[in-house]
């Protein structure tokens, strides 16, 4: 190079440039698609029966593998520490959405049609009487009080597993300690 620096290429810069820009693209894409929604469509219906069977069944299977991991992480540990305490809230989280989820998939399905007041394609608002089975499943719609703490625990487990391999492999010993 001309300007009479010794320039070694060790690829460090490149790479932080690299992530910088894909970082920017993702933020820009993420805001674009942010101030422009289009029609989300995020809420499952099942149409006819064997739709919400196989969903219920789904369910039922997600069910007994939380529970079953639960319970052998309770007799058989296999580690110790914030990342496996961050894993076992997780699963607990995911049993507990489970379980509402399939009780009000069930009280959907067992609420008179009459029940509920139409906006658009899905029933958003609940009729007069308001009995105990509704407002059962009026609290159960708000699923996402579980579901979200369950993938927030899981993300913080993955993430501290990957932070303590790293730092037992040595790479990391000067940026955490």
């Amino acid at each position: 190079m001309g300007d009479g620096r010794n320039w070694v290429f060790d690829g460090t810069a490149e790479l932080m440039n690299l992530k910088r820009n894909i970082f920017t693209l993702f933020f820009c894409i993420c805001t674009v698609l942010f101030v422009w929604p289009g029609r989300a469509l995020a809420i499952q219906i099942h149409s006819g029966p064997e739709g919400l069977y196989v969903h219920q069944i789904s369910h039922i299977f997600f069910m007994v593998a939380m529970a079953f991991i639960l319970y052998f992480l309770s007799r058989h540990p296999l580690g110790h520490g914030k990342a496996w305490v961050y894993l076992k809230l997780s699963f607990l989280f995911f049993l507990v959405w489970n379980i509402n989820a399939f009780i009000t998939h069930w009280l959907e399905s067992n609420i008179p049609e009459e029940a509920f007041a139409r906006r658009d394609i899905l029933p958003l608002y609940l009729n007069p009487p308001i009995t105990f089975a509704r407002w059962v499943y009026y609290a159960g719609k708000f699923d996402h009080v579980l579901c979200v703490p369950a993938m927030f625990f899981l993300v913080m487990a993955l993430k501290t597993f990957y932070r303590d391999a790293w730092l037992r492999s040595g790479i990391g010993k000067d940026m955490y300690e």
